[in-house]
């Protein structure tokens, strides 16, 4: 059985993106990084982030909004 590779800084986006990587371990390496709001994340909004730190070094905030339910509850 080959041994799996782990996530890190100085891996390349083909190994990232051929390696399998489990919802907790992609929040874990994404709070490593300081990746914003990691936890509140899905894990492709997550990996799309990681993809864009290995590209360019740089971390992106999410593009996603949070959206405030206003009004009356309906029950």
């Amino acid at each position: 059985m080959a041994k799996r590779t782990k996530l890190t800084r100085t891996m390349t986006e083909a190994q990232f993106d051929n390696g399998y990587w489990f919802a907790t371990e992609i929040k874990a390496f994404a709070k490593e990084l300081g990746i914003p709001n990691s936890s509140r994340l899905r894990k492709d909004e997550l990996e799309n982030l990681i993809r864009h730190f290995i590209k360019t070094g740089k971390i992106r905030k999410s593009q996603r909004k949070n959206v405030v339910k206003t009004g009356i509850r309906d029950l």
